[in-house]
């Protein structure tokens, strides 16, 4: 069955969304990209050391206003109306102008910068750039199988 087969023939292939992103930011000749997400990730230089493997320079928001998106992250969790944790998080990044892309490296804050641009600068989705990735990779495989 060709389901089951499809199954078997990506049974333990991982897209990492650092890594897509990464790729993502190549293709786009970024350099230099503001990374934003949760507290841990912007402390625990995971998701910044893989966009440095591939040559990304990723610089994460000062600690105030990390603490910032924290809070935000928190409005966001909470429902309701997406329009002041957006304009706080524009804000947030409006600090940061001169930057080649902003990565928002966690779900929500890709859900509120669902605009192509921030402050003059692109937006890096991670969650699309996986899902490229993954698309790609399985229309590569079906025309090599045809």
């Amino acid at each position: 069955m060709v389901v089951e087969s499809q199954r078997a023939m990506y049974q333990g292939q991982v897209i990492h969304a650092a890594v897509a992103t990464a790729q993502k930011a190549q293709q786009e000749e970024c350099q230099r990209v503001l990374l934003l997400g949760t507290p841990r990730l912007m402390a625990d230089g995971f998701f910044a050391e893989r966009l440095k493997f591939f040559g990304v320079q990723a610089e994460v928001p000062s600690a105030a206003h990390q603490a910032d998106i924290g809070h935000i992250l928190e409005q966001v969790g909470q429902g309701g109306d997406p329009a002041a944790p957006l304009a706080a998080l524009k804000e947030v990044i409006r600090h940061y102008e001169g930057y080649d892309a902003v990565v928002p490296a966690c779900g929500e804050l890709s859900m509120l910068l669902s605009d192509e641009t921030v402050a003059g600068m692109p937006i890096l989705n991670p969650v699309h750039a996986q899902c490229d990735a993954a698309l790609k990779m399985v229309l590569s495989d079906l025309s090599a199988s045809s």
